[in-house]
């Protein structure tokens, strides 16, 4: 019985049944080698033919972390890889930067500082290929300046600085400002995500003027095809709120009141103008002392237009 055990296995170890085979040490499938018909092996990186050695695919990559340990290293987490990708920066935050901190003695020499200072010169010039990258660095330099103006967050930021990159790559900067075109960018992601911050707002702090920052808007709109959504006056009610130091039970009846309007009482209208007109008639409701001309100036419209909400507001809550 134990010879015939034996020599069945014999057998079954000398036929393959299947075209393909399955590799225990590294549990991925073989197949045979297109060139000798050898046995071939896949291991994390690429397949190759035990016989001839041919290598059939090494496109494998593993794109995880480094994760070797040495002993000096601290910390739990043992992956080297450096900062993430940013769209921030020109060349995605891929380059380096000579520092300005000490060399390993202590004090570097004064002919090793002019030696840094010419290698730092010639670094910060080899980071670019061409006009075109340092037209982008000086854009997006400015979306980061006005990002951080208006106190907008970190992934607004990067929303600001990829839509600026888009609207570069589309040749939207030939002829046009730089400070206009990264003024749009800001004022586009901040529309989008539905803050309340308007052209005005991003006008104070941008280095271009109204007219410039309308034409590059309707150019970008055309180039890329922006599609920029209506704004709720409801998400201006917080801020005219805050502003003229108004308690939260104003907010509370203002929104109240322009969630109440129908579409079409302020259809073509300010949204900005709507939202003051709301927290006025809110306001007077509980007898406080908020003028016109204040809420007029918050919102960035006249007392006409603001009178004139009013009248449409008023009359659409003497009808209920």
């Amino acid at each position: 019985m134990r010879g015939l055990l034996q020599s069945r296995g014999a057998e079954m170890a000398t036929t393959q049944p299947y075209e393909r085979s399955f590799d225990e040490d590294v549990a991925h499938t073989t197949n045979t080698c297109p060139e000798c018909e050898g046995r071939v092996t896949t291991n994390t990186h690429e397949t190759v033919c035990d016989d001839c050695g041919l290598v059939l695919t090494d496109e494998k990559f593993d794109r995880g972390p480094e994760r070797t340990q040495f002993e000096e290293d601290e910390g739990p987490d043992p992956s080297r890889t450096g900062a993430p990708l940013t769209p921030t920066r020109h060349d995605g935050g891929l380059s380096t930067e000579i520092g300005w901190r000490q060399n390993g003695p202590g004090q570097p020499s004064g002919a090793q500082r002019r030696q840094l200072a010419r290698l730092r010169h010639l670094h910060r010039r080899s980071q670019f290929e061409s006009k075109q990258d340092w037209y982008r660095m000086e854009g997006l330099y400015e979306v980061r300046r006005l990002t951080s103006a208006l106190e907008l967050g970190r992934g607004l930021r990067n929303q600001a600085c990829s839509l600026f990159s888009s609207l570069h790559e589309a040749g939207l900067a030939q002829g046009r400002s730089l400070p206009a075109i990264a003024a749009v960018a800001v004022y586009v992601a901040c529309r989008v995500n539905g803050l309340p911050w308007t052209q005005t707002d991003v006008l104070e702090i941008a280095d271009c003027d109204r007219s410039l920052f309308r034409t590059t808007l309707q150019a970008a709109r055309q180039k890329v095809g922006l599609e920029l959504p209506p704004r709720p006056p409801a998400s201006f009610i917080p801020r005219l709120v805050s502003a003229v130091d108004a308690p939260d039970e104003v907010r509370t009846r203002a929104t109240e009141i322009v969630q109440s309007l129908p579409v079409d009482a302020y259809t073509g209208a300010k949204p900005t103008g709507v939202a003051a007109a709301c927290v006025y008639v809110a306001a007077q409701e509980r007898s406080m002392s908020i003028t016109q001309a204040q809420l007029a100036e918050e919102a960035d419209v006249t007392t006409v237009t603001l009178r004139s909400r009013m009248s449409v507001i008023e009359g659409v809550l003497e009808e209920r």
